[in-house]
């Protein structure tokens, strides 16, 4: 028998401080639907991995994920927020897109279409599933495991390199994600394992001290993928955390752990060739950003011939690929997310696709004061940081980050004694208000 997690859907007013709502209309939320939702989480970095299925690892998890929620609609399917229908419009208009291409080019579109329509329906789902606290926090804890798992195996050598272009230095990739991919996820690794250990309002645990070697592990990763745009992005996700202490003593201590997170990163640093290297050609060349320097320029000029309705999903890159002209490249990304919409879909694609994600940005700034505090800022900011080096739309966890940004907003309107209430209730029985 499965045992279920009772999470009440509130059909009344808003739950009174101090005091623990229970709603007349509870709806059992499974175990197997909590722990899909961090399976799926976990596997994210393991988006390849060998399985003796003609399957990658994270689809399967993700439709098993799909199809246990069909069985909990009411809680995973609910009415979607509001950035979900900005952000579907942009959906709306790459699907329209398909219908003025020629045969080739809607051949290859197509997949792209379709992956971003399966990340949006696990963007619904998640939002709707990182409202309630708890499992937001477990989704964190997921996405820190699956970076300390991934460290451990490249430190054993079970992982993959790739080679640098231009210099041919070994840089870490593993399991279908380019180094940049890798070093994105794992700088979103970082922030939450600090975060979950010092940011959350509910104060340090007696297990805060294992945030340490995670940290570690995650830190020596992602120095070897030599990725700048997710040192950088990892950058702006530790500086945010330091800025949002909510009191002296909370800035102190993480002003503190993040100079060591620093300390460590610089030792790092100073036994990866590859990283020294990357830094170094950047620096010497007077700011080469391997061929980025030219590719935004371009991309930007492309928006401008085109800038109402851009040139299509996929035929951007190839019509980006034709003017950049790199050896090996038939096509070349923007490797910006935002010139990557502008060139897709124009204005009419962009100004919807920027409200969304205002929205989930607006949503996390409202939950400082929420017992979640400063994370959920300070990891929607760093996948933001990731994305303008890369074109993360396509990225699982840009959309997982969103919509945990977005959820976090109700956090506040849950309220904080409500939530330790729920806490110190039996797991069999917990019961806690929706948020509103």
């Amino acid at each position: 028998m499965i045992k279920a997690e009772r999470i009440g859907l509130s059909t009344g007013g808003p739950a009174k401080a101090g005091s623990l709502s229970v709603s007349r209309d509870s709806t059992p939320v499974l175990g197997v639907l909590r722990w899909a939702f961090y399976a799926f989480v976990f596997t994210i970095l393991f988006e390849a991995a060998p399985l003796p299925l003609p399957i990658e690892f994270t689809k399967l998890a993700g439709f098993a994920l799909v199809f246990v929620s069909l069985f909990q609609p009411r809680i995973a399917f609910r009415n979607p927020p509001g950035a979900f229908w900005w952000f579907a419009v942009y959906w709306y208009i790459m699907v329209t897109w398909l219908l003025f291409q020629d045969g080739g080019e809607r051949g290859l579109s197509v997949p792209r279409v379709f992956v971003l329509t399966q990340l949006l329906v696990l963007f619904w789902i998640g939002a709707n599933l990182l409202r309630y606290e708890r499992i937001a926090k477990g989704a964190l804890f997921s996405l820190v495991a699956s970076c300390v798992v991934l460290g451990v195996l490249a430190a054993a050598g079970l992982t993959t390199t790739t080679s640098d272009v231009e210099s041919e230095t070994g840089r870490l990739s593993t399991f279908g994600l380019d180094p940049n991919h890798l070093a994105g996820i794992l700088s979103l690794g970082i922030v939450a394992a600090i975060g979950l250990a010092y940011y959350l309002k509910r104060g340090p645990s007696k297990y805060s001290w294992l945030a340490w070697p995670a940290v570690g592990v995650i830190v020596f990763t992602i120095v070897q993928t030599g990725s700048r745009g997710g040192i950088l992005a990892m950058a702006v996700g530790l500086l945010t955390l330091v800025m949002g202490g909510s009191s002296i003593a909370t800035r102190v201590k993480g002003i503190f752990s993040v100079s060591i997170a620093v300390l460590a990163f610089a030792w790092a640093v100073s036994q990866s060739e590859v990283t020294q290297h990357r830094f170094g050609r950047f620096f010497e060349s007077g700011g080469s950003m391997t061929h980025r320097e030219i590719i935004y320029p371009t991309a930007w000029q492309m928006f401008l011939e085109k800038p109402l309705a851009g040139w299509g999903p996929y035929t951007n890159t190839i019509e980006l690929g034709s003017r950049i002209m790199v050896v090996g490249h038939m096509r070349m990304d923007t490797h910006n997310m935002f010139l990557y919409v502008l060139t897709a879909g124009g204005i009419l694609a962009t100004v919807p696709f920027l409200i969304g994600i205002g929205l989930c940005v607006r949503q996390a700034w409202k939950s400082r004061s929420s017992v979640h505090g400063i994370v959920p800022l300070a990891l929607a900011l760093t996948v933001l940081a990731a994305d303008m080096s890369v074109s993360g739309i396509h990225w699982k966890q840009h959309w997982l980050i969103l919509a945990y940004a977005l959820a976090s907003g109700s956090y506040v309107a849950a309220g904080v004694p409500g939530v330790m209430a729920a806490r110190r209730t039996p797991l069999s029985a917990l019961r806690t208000a929706e948020p509103r």
